[in-house]
């Protein structure tokens, strides 16, 4: 059994004006309009989102080699690409709303994650073993998104909840955000931390070239929330909790971790100002609780094992975006110079169930 524990769908075209619920809202429900740089993208309450996407330059940022895969919208012609692949269950995270923490309206932003949920939750329906959902957690009012989130769950069979690094300069380690982290526990579920382009994240602000941007945010962002959470103590105080740092490699965890250790031992001059008392050293918490994708093809992935551990690892195909390898994404995992076939079999398969749990099975 291979497990994709990171692959995409792509939104219809007509999600809003199906998907999203009759109401006050409706009337102002996301549409996708022209921009002035030719591209057709989403807008919210007169703002398009991702806010810096149409200056970025450069090919990357279209969404034309996305548009050849059918299977992002198409759950049939999906199963055929994951067939062709050898991939038997893939975890769909959404591609469209990445941007979700540049909503402003904490009512919009339910909406349009119950919106998703519901379209993903048909997409998912054609072939439930193999398909599964994750919810998407609206920062913008954590009661009402953890509600949501338990609906996904408990109706819907989802396996975790992603979760974007920060939400509008706030960190994850931010007390307003404890009620997740308490409902994925009670739940039994990971929470997954996965950046999206253009939220507020590291490098939107300082380039508007699509290289540039796409290259610092996704390891830059991941890191500052796995810091972030350690620092302020979230392992500590939700003890059973799993979390996932994906779609940013793993070549930069031990690196992290050795510069992390280093500077907790500066404690005199710095522990203290954290939110809370750490209990273990940083690579501790890395080590025993923390997950990280890797990208197919990373040729570091064996000295990462060593470093990390065999069991913190899992795999990710980032199907179908434009910069996933399919369809030899399962394939350059397993020719990896020097990973043994072992350690192929837990990054492919026994780490995804550790980390999703049974429910992923069922």
């Amino acid at each position: 059994m291979t497990i994709d524990a990171d692959g995409h769908i792509m939104l219809p075209a007509d999600i809003w004006d199906r998907y999203f619920e009759r109401g006050p809202l409706y009337e102002r429900r996301p549409r996708r309009v022209p921009d002035n740089f030719g591209r057709t993208r989403l807008m919210v309450d007169g703002e398009f989102l991702p806010r810096r996407f149409g200056r970025w330059r450069g090919s990357g940022a279209g969404d034309a080699p996305e548009r050849r895969r059918p299977g992002g919208r198409d759950p049939v012609e999906r199963l055929k690409d994951m067939d062709q692949e050898g991939i038997d269950i893939a975890v769909n995270f959404p591609s469209g709303i990445l941007a979700l923490p540049q909503v402003i309206d904490p009512a919009m932003a339910l909406a349009m994650t119950r919106a998703y949920h519901n379209w993903l939750h048909e997409y998912c329906a054609a072939a439930p073993q193999r398909l599964k959902g994750v919810a998407v957690v609206a920062l913008q009012d954590v009661a009402a998104g953890v509600k949501e989130l338990e609906r996904c769950v408990n109706e819907y069979g989802f396996v975790g909840a992603f979760v974007a690094p920060n939400f509008q300069g706030k960190n994850l380690d931010e007390p307003v955000f404890y009620a997740i982290w308490e409902t994925c526990q009670r739940l039994d579920i990971p929470a997954l931390v996965h950046s999206g382009p253009g939220a507020n994240a590291a490098g939107t602000e300082r380039f508007d070239n699509f290289f540039y941007v796409h290259s610092v945010q996704f390891p830059f962002e991941n890191m500052i929330a796995l810091m972030t959470m350690i620092g302020g103590g979230v392992f500590d105080e939700f003890p059973s909790l799993r979390v996932a740092y994906l779609e940013s490699g793993c070549g930069w965890v031990p690196y992290w971790m050795e510069r992390l250790d280093d500077q907790a031992k500066l404690e005199k001059f710095e522990m203290p100002l954290l939110p809370r008392r750490i209990k273990k050293r940083p690579s501790e918490y890395i080590r025993t609780r923390c997950y990280f994708s890797c990208e197919p093809g990373e040729e570091s992935l064996p000295w990462v094992l060593e470093q990390v551990g065999r069991e913190r690892i899992v795999f990710a195909s980032d199907y179908a975006h434009f910069d996933s390898k399919f369809p030899d994404t399962v394939k350059l995992v397993r020719e990896t110079p020097g990973l043994s076939v072992e350690a192929a079999q837990k990054i492919l398969r026994d780490n995804s169930i550790a980390l999703f749990g049974q429910r992923l099975l069922s």
